[in-house]
């Protein structure tokens, strides 16, 4: 996930290789309590061109999030406490 402004850009890879990007105009600074789905989409579906939860069926071995930073770990770290201070 590459930060420009309040979204971003989001690059789907498997076994090293890039396979699609998609922008991502907002995304939602913590998460909290929601989690995160991994193999199916039990919350909502990401486009209407299937029905939720859609299971994966295969086999996934790893994922590895790269999430690249835009501000220094001091700056990081305060933004996160005032966040979940919030909660």
């Amino acid at each position: 996930f590459d930060r420009v402004d309040k979204g971003g850009t989001l690059t789907l890879a498997v076994d090293g290789d890039d396979l699609t990007d998609i922008e991502i105009p907002q995304i939602v600074r913590m998460l909290g309590s929601t989690g995160l789905d991994v193999g199916r989409d039990a919350l909502s579906p990401v486009v209407d061109d299937y029905d939720a939860p859609f299971p994966f069926t295969g086999t996934i071995d790893r994922i590895t999030f790269q999430i690249r930073s835009r501000a220094d770990a001091a700056e990081v770290a305060a933004t996160a406490r005032a966040e979940l201070a919030k909660e």
